[in-house]
């Protein structure tokens, strides 16, 4: 982003499952020590797309937005919630997507 090398494939609506490792681990070790058996969690701290979170980093840095290339192929979207996590294990993200050193 600061080299404004960055572009935004499609339009950038393409959802993006982000999450910091910490919070991965820290669910993973609630669902072995806690969950039920047999039991499937999406891990996510905010599914967000991609351009608006490219969009917000880039503010956050005092640089321009990426351009958008609409030409590109659009990456995979996955929009993923972390609800059946919050409710079986009681686990919630400590971290911020936002949570970078700038």
């Amino acid at each position: 982003l600061r080299t404004g090398t960055e572009i935004v494939p499609c339009d950038g609506s393409n959802f993006v499952p982000l999450v910091h490792v910490a919070d991965v681990a820290s669910a993973f070790a609630a669902a072995l020590t806690g969950g039920p058996a047999n039991a499937v969690f999406n891990i996510v701290a905010e599914s967000i797309r991609n351009g608006e979170y490219l969009d917000s980093l880039a503010a956050r840095l005092g640089v321009p937005a990426p351009s958008r290339d609409p030409q590109a192929k659009c990456p995979p979207s996955h929009r993923c919630s972390s609800e059946a996590a919050r409710s079986a294990l009681g686990w919630s993200p400590s971290t911020s997507i936002y949570a970078y050193d700038m």
